[in-house]
């Protein structure tokens, strides 16, 4: 399991510092915040409180997310 994260892990900072044009770290961002919008969205519809805390953390984790991708493209584009 561990392998399998750092090679998925090699994969993205390989496409990311492949990505001059920035075209691919966008559409990740895009990705990350419409899945967070929609956890938020069924949020706010209401749900059970244990329900409401994954979902939260869930949604937290999805632009911590798109966060960590636009700061890690930067910071190949200075290193590149």
């Amino acid at each position: 399991m561990m392998q399998q994260q750092q090679e998925a892990h090699m994969a993205l900072e390989k496409s990311l510092a492949d990505d001059a044009s920035g075209q691919f770290k966008n559409e990740l961002i895009s990705e990350f915040t419409m899945r967070s919008q929609e956890v938020r969205v069924a949020m706010n519809r209401g749900v059970p409180p244990e329900q409401y805390q994954k979902l939260q953390k869930f949604s937290q984790a999805l632009d911590a997310a798109a966060q960590v991708v636009d700061e890690m493209w930067s910071r190949l584009r200075q290193t590149g």
